[in-house]
């Protein structure tokens, strides 16, 4: 079988993975450091901490508390410190989402109120850092905790920004003593990871904006919880209806009712499945949302599900008078959840018989790059335009165009799809194919 889809070169992630706890090369390098340490000797365990940020692994779900609390450590052990904490925007409001030291524990999860004159709602209301200095030097701060610090105890509290100037969260640390020059080395080193630190938040944000409802999660909670009783109970209706109908054209098949007769059946069992899949997605998507779905993984052969799907797809394909190509050129396995698996590439491949005209070919890929995989669905239609390559996987989103039924892509198998990609460690995207028209990847680790 001709080779239709072209090998890439492998493309390295942004950070590279040196281990499951980066802290602790942090942790070896301070204790090897003395009050006699050199500004070289501080510079360098600044840039440890900050590769030791940049090496925090994100879950691929929420809660993000374990990848914060990392940063946390990280910060705190470069400057001495006894206890590190992230403000970061939860909803409307602002509260501790991570915190590492000494009394971490009391203080995770409190709000911080931007309006009462406290060195975090200074920060918050000014972007300005407070760095390294006794609290009483702001005179007009919040008499309780001038009286709660001890006499030279230091105290930093810094705002973290993203690229567009927009206040991502703040970095608190406690506890450190005043020791001259070598505090004036470090509180430029906390300076010089806030940049890694910026990254890692923004990449934290992205993801959990994935598993929301909307922005503000405490205003709309009773609406979405209501209209999502609503919604799940219908779905589930229309879930063992489809059920049904797809068990008695089963018992159909069986039958030999005729060429013609199967055909039809065929089609009709085609849209069943296709309609049961969307019902399933709607549910588990509420569910990896909700946090209470988990892949269940196990060994996909990969040959073996692209030629079931070929299968599945075939006489809708026919009817369409479009071919379904296999591009497999060596047999490849992977650990994924099959049936969340399945139904991605069955969105896909839907989506590109609509859009692909009479006579062409869709193609079906998987290539092998390394420690991942990429799995590829082709049309040979008009392709995506750059401005909507993000827009189409946003739920009810879509891509502006219609299929050649007239049909309207509304967006909801995409953002399905995005979600299986994401709880499996991948990523998706779109871009345009060798051929001109759309050309889906979907990129997973093969352990």
């Amino acid at each position: 079988m001709p080779n239709h889809i072209k090998r890439r070169k492998a493309v390295p992630g942004d950070i590279a993975e040196l281990g499951p706890t980066p802290v602790e090369s942090v942790r070896k390098a301070v204790s090897l450091l003395s009050d006699k340490s050199t500004d070289n000797d501080l510079a360098q365990l600044k840039d440890i901490a900050r590769q030791a940020i940049l090496q925090v692994q994100i879950p691929h779900i929420p809660p993000m508390k374990s990848a914060m609390e990392q940063i946390c450590e990280v910060s705190r052990l470069l400057v001495n410190g006894a206890t590190s904490s992230l403000v970061v925007r939860q909803g409307s409001a602002w509260e501790v989402g991570a915190a590492s030291g000494e009394g971490a524990e009391k203080i995770c999860g409190m709000r911080v109120d931007p309006d009462r004159k406290s060195v975090a709602g200074y920060v918050i209301n000014t972007h300005k850092p407070y760095f390294f200095s006794s609290i009483g030097n702001i005179p007009d701060l919040a008499v309780n905790e001038n009286r709660s610090r001890r006499f030279g105890d230091s105290f930093c509290a810094i705002p973290i920004m993203d690229q567009s100037g927009a206040l991502l969260g703040v970095l608190n640390i406690a506890g450190m003593i005043q020791d001259g020059a070598a505090q004036r080395t470090r509180q430029e080193s906390i300076k010089g990871i806030l940049d890694a630190i910026a990254i890692k938040l923004t990449k934290i944000r992205e993801k959990e904006s994935l598993f929301l409802v909307g922005d503000d999660i405490e205003s709309l909670k009773q609406v979405a919880m209501d209209k999502e009783k609503m919604l799940m109970m219908s779905v589930h209706d229309i879930k063992n209806t489809l059920s049904l109908i797809t068990a008695n054209l089963y018992y159909l098949q069986q039958m030999n009712l005729g060429e013609e007769a199967e055909e039809i059946i065929g089609l009709v069992k085609f849209g069943s499945d296709r309609s049961l899949d969307l019902v399933l997605s709607i549910l588990d998507s509420g569910m990896m949302r909700d946090q209470k779905l988990r892949p269940n993984f196990s060994t996909v052969d990969l040959n073996e599900l692209f030629e079931c799907l070929a299968n599945e797809f075939s006489v809708y394909a026919t009817r369409m008078e479009v071919q379904i190509i296999l591009d497999l050129p060596e047999r490849t396995y992977i650990r994924a959840d099959r049936g969340l698996l399945r139904r991605l590439l069955a969105n896909l491949m839907d989506n590109a018989m609509k859009y692909s005209p009479k006579g062409s070919g869709v193609i079906i890929s998987a290539v092998p790059m390394g420690e991942s995989v990429d799995l590829t669905v082709e049309d040979q239609g008009k392709g995506v335009s750059k401005q909507q390559q993000e827009s189409i996987f946003n739920f009810l989103q879509g891509n502006g165009q219609k299929g050649r039924d007239g049909a309207q892509n509304y967006g909801i198998g995409l953002a399905f799809c995005k979600m299986v990609a994401w709880v499996h460690g991948g990523s998706i995207w779109v871009e345009q194919g060798p051929r001109g028209g759309a050309q889906f990847v979907v990129r997973l680790p093969r352990d």
